[in-house]
């Protein structure tokens, strides 16, 4: 018996609850605007799924917005980057060179003998890179794109989800208080 509903946690965690949050969220996004929809409902004569359908569009179209300004700016970032190269590379020799100083400082060891094995062992290195970090950067590259498509997916079915929830929602919610499970929902 406790394996049985182990498994059925397990099962409900696993798979119906992926399936099922969108839902969750669109109804609590219709919970929110709401009391908005039908004010404006009540003030001006446009039907409600009129109403809904543009405060949904105009909620993600923000969020939207805000992405795309995020992105934006990280691309800019990235391209500050690109454009510096050549300047952190330069910082970046100039540190290797103090830390040669200091290991020479420690060990005796001449600065310039380490620069050099340094220099002679960063071919292979960089093959190394070549063969085996930039593979999984690029499969990793293929997995973020799937998973935005995937997040533009649920998204889309968040929006759909709510204008249809917020279109019916006084009888969804007459319904669910007529319900005990539906009343405690509607608690939340």
């Amino acid at each position: 018996k406790i394996l049985g509903i182990t498994l059925a946690v397990y099962v409900c965690l696993r798979w119906l609850l992926p399936l099922v949050v969108p839902f969750f969220i669109a109804f609590l996004l219709a919970k929110l605007m709401n009391p908005l929809v039908e004010k404006l409902e009540e003030k001006l004569i446009w039907k409600r799924g009129i109403w809904s359908t543009l405060l949904v569009s105009l909620l993600f179209l923000v969020l939207g917005f805000l992405v795309v300004l995020f992105v934006g700016t990280l691309l800019g970032q990235m391209k500050t980057v690109v454009s510096n190269m050549e300047m952190y590379k330069r910082q970046a020799g100039d540190f290797f060179r103090e830390c040669c100083c200091q290991v020479e400082v420690f060990t005796g060891i001449q600065a310039k003998d380490i620069e050099e094995n340094v220099q002679r062992q960063l071919p292979g290195l960089m093959q190394h890179m070549k063969t085996n970090v930039v593979p999984v950067l690029m499969n990793g590259t293929i997995s973020y794109a799937k998973s935005m498509f995937i997040w533009v997916g649920i998204c889309f079915v968040i929006i759909i989800s709510t204008v249809l929830i917020l279109k019916d929602y006084r009888k969804i919610k007459s319904c669910l208080q007529n319900h005990p499970v539906g009343q405690m929902g509607l608690k939340v």
